[in-house]
């Protein structure tokens, strides 16, 4: 399986596979891209399908999954009845949601199964992904010569890496992404809880222009990730007294351990650089901090 993460300003892209409960990545690539993709999927097909065709050239697998970093998911958390069968449970979700899904693409996770006045229920995480966007990236994935798969959200990515073997090392823990554009700050707790802030930085085409130029500064993006956790703290204690935030992790092409540090004193609360999990396997050296989205994609549940 290949899976893609694509940034505002990077594709990412790794080849595995998930099995037993372990993630094996076996190849790994990035490349820059040749202009910013919009999170609505507007943009240059052609153009996005050529970055995609130069950094999968080494990969021998054809199905891919993509995933977008920095584009517009509707989350929201709901109850629904739980069914075994994939294609029932399925049509559970869509007829019980309230957004208008005609625009949109829906994933879901189902996090937690329990039981309830006689019968088995389920809490579930509903995703919304603009249509456009998804059609876009499955074109431009054929146009590069391989088979789109799905399209994964970078929360869904985060709560299997947490949910697989002994996670990320923490029970309640914030997962804070770094980006050019906009930083995502997502919550996952002990009680199968889901929740992500994301707050812009700069306007998409200005931070792709400043890092392609070498001028990006990631002071902004710093503190608007400590604001955002910040909130998340505060969340949390209200939300679920006694449980509070165990560890806070960073994540991203920007972040550094100074800004590490400087996060911890300014937060008072632990806070370190996302690392590899030990149930994920990679050639010696993988960055796994820049490629966080994809190895999740690659967790099928």
């Amino acid at each position: 399986m290949i899976s893609i993460n694509v940034t505002n300003t990077t594709v990412y892209a790794v080849c595995g596979k998930y099995a037993g409960g372990r993630v094996a990545v076996q190849a790994m690539a990035e490349k820059p891209l040749f202009g910013y993709v919009k999170s609505d999927g507007t943009s240059d097909v052609k153009g996005f399908a050529d970055d995609l065709r130069q950094v999968l050239a080494g990969f021998r697998e054809n199905t891919v999954t993509i995933q977008f970093s920095e584009s517009t998911v509707v989350s929201s958390q709901y109850e629904f009845p739980y069914e075994k069968k994939p294609v029932a449970m399925l049509n559970i979700v869509r007829s019980g949601i309230t957004q208008n899904t005609q625009d949109h693409i829906m994933d879901y996770a189902v996090l937690d199964i329990y039981k309830k006045d006689g019968g088995e229920f389920s809490t579930v995480q509903v995703y919304l992904t603009p249509r456009t966007l998804v059609e876009f990236a499955g074109e431009a994935i054929r146009m590069a010569g391989k088979k789109p798969y799905r399209f994964q959200v970078a929360e869904n990515c985060l709560y299997n890496l947490q949910n697989t073997g002994d996670g990320f090392g923490a029970s309640n823990v914030i997962v804070a992404s770094i980006g050019s554009a906009r930083v995502s700050v997502t919550l996952l707790t002990t009680l199968e809880k889901v929740l992500t802030r994301t707050a812009p930085v700069l306007r998409e085409a200005e931070a792709y222009n400043q890092a392609a130029q070498g001028l990006y500064d990631p002071s902004a993006a710093m503190q608007a990730a400590t604001e955002q956790i910040s909130k998340m703290i505060q969340y949390q204690s209200i939300k679920e007294p006694g449980h509070p935030v165990d560890q806070i992790y960073l994540f991203g092409k920007y972040v550094s351990p100074q800004d590490v540090r400087d996060m911890g004193d300014s937060l008072g609360a632990p806070v370190s650089l996302l690392r590899q999990p030990d149930y994920v396997t990679a050639p010696e050296g993988f960055p796994f901090e820049k490629y966080v989205h994809a190895v999740g994609a690659l967790i099928e549940k």
